[in-house]
């Protein structure tokens, strides 16, 4: 004799969306879903996994309310104005795993909590967010070398690459490169050069993505 367990709570059931940022085209920009929590807590962290998994972009970003507050007096607005300011918090995940950061991922949420959540704060169509800053160091030669016969590959010899980079602090396993070009968006990009980054990278093998912007950027992660 075998027993079942079944499971008859109702279905949890959060609002999402998916974003494309940096772009105001259905087909531009760099996509990432969007999911509404109660709070970062209200699901385990291998929910939240599969939850990306199943989403299957780049990026997955689950968004949760925080405390409100009344600010202090705000010059910046009025003298004397009050403003009430509303905090989220923020987790990112690929489909493979989890991440301490995802810069695409962040401004799509932030265009989500606008537009979806509501109030006001995207001045003249533009959102600006004020994120923790951090160093960057030098590939060495040998990876300096690697990256750049790959960008010439994926971006063609034309755009010459001025800098090549490794994050440091939670950052550190990120790629930073710098092209000398204000016409990204016009270059046909080849995405599949990129695969062989994987494994080229000496310092780090949580390189998890790379992602074109196709609206004027580039972003290796």
């Amino acid at each position: 004799m075998c027993t079942t367990t079944i499971d008859t709570r109702p279905p949890q059931r959060f609002p999402f969306s998916i974003n494309n940022a940096f772009t105001d085209r259905l087909e531009g920009g760099n996509p990432a879903a969007i999911v509404h929590l109660p709070s970062l807590t209200a699901l385990p962290d291998a929910t939240l996994q599969t939850i990306a998994v199943n989403f299957n972009q780049p990026m997955t970003v689950f968004i949760a309310p925080l405390a409100h507050r009344d600010s202090a007096v705000d010059q910046s607005t009025s003298p004397g104005t009050m403003t009430k300011m509303a905090g989220f918090g923020i987790r990112w995940f690929t489909p493979k795993l989890e991440v301490p950061f995802c810069g695409h991922g962040t401004i799509a949420a932030a265009a989500a909590v606008f537009r979806d959540v509501g109030g006001a704060g995207a001045e003249e169509g533009r959102i600006e967010i004020d994120l923790d800053s951090e160093t960057s160091e030098e590939l060495s030669i040998e990876e300096d070398i690697k990256i750049r016969g790959v960008l010439a590959k994926a971006l063609g010899k034309n755009v010459r690459v001025k800098y090549t980079g490794r994050g440091a602090g939670h950052l550190q396993q990120y790629a930073l490169i710098e092209v000398d070009t204000l016409e990204l968006k016009n270059v046909k990009v080849n995405t599949d050069a990129f695969v062989s980054i994987r494994s080229m990278l000496l310092y780090t093998t949580r390189l998890m993505y790379v992602m074109p912007y196709v609206d004027g950027g580039l972003h290796i992660a």
